[in-house]
């Protein structure tokens, strides 16, 4: 299903959250980057073969995502949530998310 709404809609760059394999390489004519962490979720950038994108940043979480295409930086990112994961959410804030940032080849 997932390809078939690439082609249809002709989609060059797609980012993906709750990834839980690391690899996904069924998907002809696109290449997959995967950051999934030890709970088994992540996130996942996905493009069309003539897209390159480079300096890929991954949490080990596999909260976030981060790579530069054409002098852009782009950051997939998801964060806990609900009033249970309260601490968890303020060291992804806290310590995290400021890492991913600073990896930035824009910086």
């Amino acid at each position: 299903m997932l390809e078939d709404f690439l082609r249809r809609e002709e989609i060059g760059l797609l980012f993906l959250q709750e990834v839980a394999h690391s690899t996904i390489d069924t998907l002809r004519s696109y290449k997959t980057y995967t950051s999934v962490g030890t709970r088994g979720r992540g996130t996942a950038m996905v493009t069309r073969n003539e897209i390159t994108i480079t300096n890929i940043t991954r949490l080990p979480s596999g909260r976030g995502i981060e790579a530069e295409y054409g002098g852009i930086c782009m950051a997939n990112v998801y964060t806990p949530s609900g009033t249970a994961k309260r601490q968890e959410r303020g060291r992804f804030y806290n310590n995290e998310l400021p890492y991913l940032l600073r990896a930035s080849p824009s910086k």
